[in-house]
């Protein structure tokens, strides 16, 4: 299976085409672009500090907001330049605008874009994550790609060049700089060496691909060599090299990376990765439609009773699945669709956004941006002739 073949060409549906009537009449999807625009998720007001940037989210029973955060400000500018291109509608273009010139007016002198939940105090010291830099270039580069400015451009190829600064010489990331302590190991599921890196690669083809600009190519292709070491015979991506558990949420992240590498590049090999690790997705898919947020757990005896006893269903998972049943072609239609209702259905708050998780026991009701863009873009993709390009 090919799923850069199983794709139509890269066009929108013409209007008034039975596609977009029917996105038009999706309720589910309107509330969610809604609560993800307007604030306090998006900062509307031009007199704010991080005047067009995304915090993380709202707490659907507290309304805790904890703040700005770059990595989804970037994918805010990949979202809204992706609903302008396919809708023809300024408003969007106007707010990637806003939401890009943010990054730029963060940007460190080295390239990178640093953490910076509070813009009204100074960004120059904010941590500096590979995988937020990346993400925030993928977003200023699919904004170029619509709205050709040159600084654009400029600010993609200096936060590329930080990048390579921080790929290893076995092609995997450095998770993280502090101007402070210099290089940190963050651990987790998003540290050195991490599967989740492999999506830097998207960044670093999108800039060659937009640029000419030969060696983020070469980062690009070493990333996704590197990685092809974390999968295992079942498909499944490990989180860190340890290979000790699955982050469902990183194992999505290396299959978009590797299915977008794949157009990119031509390599049969990476969307033959990212084909074994959606085939993997599917069997684990639960009956609702969801995923839960870990796997094969073998971290210790404390992680592998919370996993059986809560079970936590992830909403950014979950979406990040249908967008990659959407892209696979044929034999995963009902695994899109049952993703999508489970979404729609269990985990959409009444104001739009979708609550984290889903145990069963508890919910997590922090309503973070990042899972309501990915499930915007899941719902999209059923109305709309998209290719693994399109993902971010």
């Amino acid at each position: 299976m090919d799923a850069t073949s199983a794709i139509a060409s890269n066009q929108s549906n013409p209007p008034g085409s039975l596609a977009q009537i029917e996105r038009d009449k999706d309720t589910s999807l309107k509330r969610m672009i809604e609560w993800l625009t307007q604030d306090p998720v998006r900062n509307t007001n031009s007199a704010h500090p991080g005047f067009g940037s995304f915090n993380h989210g709202v707490h659907g029973k507290t309304g805790h907001n904890p703040g700005q955060y770059t990595e989804i400000t970037g994918y805010g500018v990949s979202l809204l330049s992706h609903l302008s291109r396919y809708h023809k509608d300024d408003k969007y273009l106007e707010a990637a605008r806003h939401a890009a010139d943010f990054l730029l007016s963060i940007q460190l002198d080295n390239g990178a874009y640093p953490h910076c939940p509070k813009p009204d105090a100074s960004c120059a010291n904010g941590e500096q994550f590979t995988f937020d830099t990346s993400m925030c270039t993928m977003g200023i580069m699919d904004l170029y790609a619509i709205d050709p400015q040159e600084k654009y451009a400029e600010s993609a190829i200096r936060a590329g060049d930080w990048l390579l600064s921080m790929q290893r010489e076995d092609g995997s990331f450095r998770a993280k700089f502090s101007a402070q302590t210099g290089h940190m190991n963050t651990g987790n599921f998003f540290g050195d060496g991490s599967c989740i890196h492999v999506k830097n690669a998207m960044a670093l083809l999108k800039i060659a691909a937009g640029t000419g600009e030969e060696r983020f190519d070469i980062g690009g292709r070493k990333v996704c060599d590197y990685t092809l070491k974390l999968q295992s015979d079942e498909g499944l991506f490990w989180s860190m090299p340890t290979k000790n558990f699955v982050f469902t949420h990183a194992h999505c992240y290396a299959c978009e990376g590797f299915l977008s590498a794949g157009a990119y590049t031509g390599e049969q090999k990476y969307t033959d990765a990212a084909l074994k690790g959606i085939h993997w997705l599917k069997k684990s898919q639960n009956s609702d439609g969801s995923v839960y947020q870990v796997y094969a757990d073998q971290r210790g005896f404390k992680q592998r009773v919370r996993q059986s006893v809560d079970a936590f269903k992830a909403a950014d998972a979950s979406s990040q699945a249908a967008r990659l049943f959407a892209l696979a072609g044929a034999g995963f239609e009902s695994n899109y669709r049952e993703a999508i209702s489970f979404v729609k259905n269990q985990m959409q708050s009444p104001d739009g956004g979708l609550y984290y998780t889903n145990g069963r026991f508890r919910t997590n009701y922090m309503m973070y941006a990042w899972p309501t863009m990915f499930a915007i873009q899941a719902i999209e993709f059923a109305h709309q002739s998209v290719t693994p390009k399109d993902l971010f």
